[in-house]
């Protein structure tokens, strides 16, 4: 398994000037030249460094401090999220949690930890101090671990913390881990040994770096949006009223209207509009195509919510929109057993628009939800970027 050394840096990109047909010397005389292994090596290095050091991130959750639970129960899991995993980077991955202890006035002990779901090898060490009352100035710890996640899936792949003994999670990231050298084996990577210093760049290299460019653009490509209510305390997903808490957002036809799309985050919003609560989506320059075609400044996203509805509930959807399109999804599968769910077409963002944009233009996507004689609750939703 030979392995490729990458620069932490990324150097000069503009092969420009060793690339031109033509090129004036310093006396005024125009003179041919030839593309050569210069020009190669720059894309090389600069490629290998985006396949090795520039990782996504997979799911970030905050919990505002209200909403932190306070109880020595186990949650398997609590916070949940799916990705698309077509990529053969990206392997490894690391967990950082930002932590506190539970509140105790005396001095009991407990096993609390958190664990990547299903999996106790893989978890934080044990964590078994109490607290009479959260300072968190000073009581805030990090904890990291790492999780292995060998061949790419090429599939949908749905993931999930743990917290076990009263365990209480702040924060939490879970992104890849950036590496220090391609194994040639099993990652994606440019040979720089394909040419020679002061000769002609061959097609073989053209061909290797053109394949492995796109296989990465088209397969490690970034989540758009990500949030996951929190499993309650006896390990189970919650049915609250309109318009929800941290374990669910809810849409009741009796408090929302039947088959009356509200906005989830805010249930006194019906449409959207540049102000409405959402999720911006940074794609700026995303785009897959010329940028003079609507198609080529087209950013497509693939959305899936966890949801369920109460028994005999009817017409629960839920829609995701933007200014550029909309996608929804039927929502058919009953309490007490949410399902991942994936919307029916993929919804359209667009690639010319500065992600500082605040106006009806800017890349918001407003997720809204439905139902008629009953209840529906929204889990999870999670949603990246995928390529067309």
């Amino acid at each position: 398994m030979p392995l490729i050394s990458t620069n932490p840096y990324y150097t000069e990109t503009n092969v420009d000037p060793q690339t031109r047909c033509w090129i004036q010397d310093i006396d005024g005389v125009d003179r041919r030249q030839s593309c050569r292994a210069a020009a190669g090596r720059v894309v090389a290095g600069v490629a290998n460094h985006l396949f090795a050091r520039q990782p996504r991130v997979r799911f970030t959750q905050f919990i505002p401090n209200g909403d932190i639970w306070n109880d020595a129960n186990s949650r398997d899991p609590v916070l949940v999220w799916c990705q698309d995993d077509l990529t053969k980077m990206g392997r490894t991955a690391i967990v950082s949690v930002l932590t506190v202890p539970r509140e105790q006035s005396n001095s009991a002990a407990a096993n609390a930890y958190l664990q990547w779901q299903s999996n106790a090898l893989e978890n934080t060490g044990l964590y078994q101090l109490n607290t009479a009352a959260t300072n968190y100035w000073a009581d805030l710890q990090e904890h990291q671990f790492r999780i292995s996640r060998g061949d790419e899936a090429n599939a949908v792949v749905e993931e999930g913390v743990s917290i076990f003994g009263g365990y209480r999670i702040v924060d939490v990231i879970v992104e890849e881990e950036p590496q220090e050298s391609l194994d040639t084996d099993i990652h994606l990577y440019c040979d720089a040994t394909l040419m020679t210093t002061g000769r002609e760049v061959l097609a073989d290299f053209a061909e290797q770096a053109r394949a492995r460019i796109h296989d990465y653009r088209s397969t490690t490509l970034p989540v758009a949006l990500s949030w996951s209510g929190q499993k309650n305390a006896t390990d189970g997903w919650s049915t609250p009223g309109s318009p929800g808490t941290q374990e669910a957002m809810a849409v009741v036809n009796t408090a929302d209207g039947d088959s009356v799309y509200v906005n989830l985050l805010d249930h006194s919003n019906t449409k959207w509009d540049p102000q409405s609560p959402g999720v911006t989506i940074h794609c700026e320059q995303a785009g897959v195509g010329p940028d003079d075609e609507a198609t080529g400044s087209e950013v497509h996203v693939t959305i899936r919510a966890l949801a369920a509805t109460s028994s005999g509930a009817t017409n629960a959807k839920i829609r995701c929109e933007s200014p550029y399109s909309n996608a929804e999804v039927t929502v058919t599968n009953v309490t007490p057993n949410p399902e991942w769910i994936t919307f029916d077409s993929t919804l359209v963002v667009n690639s010319l628009v500065d992600d500082q944009a605040e106006d009806s233009t800017r890349n918001k996507v407003d997720i809204f939800g439905q139902v008629d004689s009953g209840s529906l609750w929204v889990y999870a939703v999670a949603g990246w970027i995928t390529y067309v």
